[in-house]
């Protein structure tokens, strides 16, 4: 597995070309090294859906100290 995991903008913008650049190359390196999958992170969703990246859940757990407030 290939993983790129700190990669991309928290928001999608103009630079979305570059982007695609730059995952276009990432998806070559993973084909020549015989990779079967490419971690993409958690930014800049759109481009690498469009790419053909698939969204999955994050779960997680936070450890809070104090009081958190109820909805």
């Amino acid at each position: 597995m290939l993983r790129c995991i700190f990669f991309g903008w928290g928001i999608a913008r103009a630079q979305d070309g570059v982007c695609f650049l730059a995952i276009a190359t990432i998806v070559c390196v993973a084909i020549e090294a015989g990779s079967e999958e490419i971690e993409m992170g958690l930014t800049t969703c759109l481009p690498k859906i469009h790419f053909g990246a698939k969204v999955t859940p994050l779960f997680m757990l936070a450890r809070v100290r104090g009081w958190v407030p109820q909805r």
